[in-house]
């Protein structure tokens, strides 16, 4: 399946367009979403986005044409509600498959870790906490004591799953928007309904604590962002996280999708990449720029640069300003 039959409506009402992760990033911080995207798959970078505003609620609706790490914040203050679809049916949003049949729950000060192995795209809502409280005490006064503080992948029915997106697409393109708060309004009521009443994850004592696998494979994520521009040795790392090498591989390939050196590999080149985008070629060298990005190799740099973003660094970093 294409790309441009994945997005074929979101083309349709696209207001950004992207060619590069950094410009997305940009632009969603604008909007008050902070988000670190890596392309972590080959291929030329395309996304798209769609936002919208109204009645105090934030819509979006993107894509991405290459496989793509995510690391999601939530504004302070605000519930995230999401949607994800994908032809391959594999993404993974801290480590639980979430592709096509789930909604995920992102708490105020939460986040999750997106992974998709193909061309993802997602619709989904920001709302104030104060506001999804009240409508969630008039649904379910009796479990908000047990309010979620943590990403949430709701299951249910998958048929009425679907009605819901269906209705959350219909919602967040519809012309009249604006005008007509209701639509929005029972929306926003059928998602919070959908958390309190179909999820399986609400229990008397409330909801369960991150897994060690999650504290294992974000420890080893925060380790290796931390320490690219250096020789990363896994068996040093696992020394002083404190935990096995072979645990180490297990954790963070079940929670990321990719081995760790993978994971290693595509910060470096996306950070190579953002570098030679904002870099004069008459102030510094392809060379240069990978060597103080963890790169000693040349031949190696260059081969797994233009595999990944289909040209060579030289031509990125060469373009007109």
């Amino acid at each position: 399946m294409s790309y441009e039959k994945v997005t074929h409506d979101l083309n349709l009402y696209s207001t950004h367009r992207f060619s590069s992760v950094e410009e997305n990033q940009e632009v969603m911080k604008s909007l008050g979403i902070d988000q670190q995207v890596r392309q972590i798959s080959p291929g030329a970078f395309k996304s798209n986005l769609f936002f919208r505003s109204a009645n105090e609620v934030n819509l979006f609706a993107d894509s991405f044409n290459t496989a793509t790490s995510i690391i999601l914040e939530a504004p302070t203050d605000t519930v995230g509600l999401l949607f994800i679809q994908t032809p391959c049916e594999q993404v993974f949003a801290s480590g639980e498959e979430v592709a096509n049949h789930k909604l995920l729950f992102i708490p105020p000060d939460g986040g999750a870790d997106i992974i998709s192995v193909d061309m993802v795209s997602s619709l989904s809502i920001a709302i104030s906490e104060p506001r999804f409280i009240e409508i969630s005490e008039a649904i379910f006064p009796a479990h908000i004591s047990k309010y979620p503080n943590h990403m949430l992948a709701i299951n249910g029915d998958p048929e009425k799953l679907y009605s819901l997106r269906e209705k959350f697409h219909r919602v967040i393109f519809s012309s009249e928007l604006e005008k007509n708060e209701k639509n929005l309004s029972d929306l926003i009521v059928e998602l919070t309904y959908w958390i309190f009443n179909a999820s399986n994850e609400i229990r008397p004592e409330g909801f369960s604590v991150r897994s060690s696998k999650q504290r294992i494979a974000r420890r080893t994520r925060e380790y290796l962002e931390e320490n690219y521009k250096d020789t990363v040795k896994l068996e040093n790392m696992c020394r002083e996280l404190g935990v096995g090498l072979r645990t180490m591989q297990r954790c963070f390939s079940e929670y990321f999708q990719i081995p760790p050196y993978y994971y290693l590999k595509t910060i470096r080149l996306n950070n190579i990449r953002n570098i030679l985008l904002k870099s004069n070629a008459s102030d510094t060298t392809v060379a240069y720029i990978a060597l103080q990005n963890g790169y000693t190799h040349a031949g190696n740099f260059s081969n797994d640069y233009k595999k990944m973003f289909g040209e060579p660094p030289s031509l990125t970093l060469n373009q007109e300003r």
